[in-house]
């Protein structure tokens, strides 16, 4: 995530966490308090595919809507209402082990 996203998963981050910043769709900056980051020796890692051959990039994608249409990807989701936003964040703070999808 990236911008106000990013600010607000900081505080959520364990002690040597990470923040892997995938695309600037919120926002292309995000303000970042680095004694958050020093205290927990948490790092972000940004992450671009823009150096990937375009022809690796397909491949990639391919052999993933294969394994996909197989039924080899799976994904563990639970819906959280909205209105539970606060104990979401609280919940993927401490790792549910699934995706935790808001709905409204």
């Amino acid at each position: 995530v990236g911008g106000e996203p990013a600010e607000a998963a900081l505080p959520a981050l364990a002690y040597r966490g990470r923040l892997v910043q995938v695309g600037n769709a919120a926002s292309p900056a995000a303000e970042v308090a680095s004694r958050g980051l020093r205290v927990k020796l948490a790092a972000i890692h940004f992450y671009s595919d823009y150096t990937v051959p375009q022809e690796v990039r397909a491949q990639s994608f391919r052999r993933m809507c294969e394994h996909a249409a197989q039924g080899e990807l799976r994904v563990d989701v639970e819906e959280v209402p909205l209105s539970e936003i606060a104990t979401a964040w609280e919940r993927q703070r401490t790792s549910p082990h699934r995706k935790l999808v808001l709905r409204p």
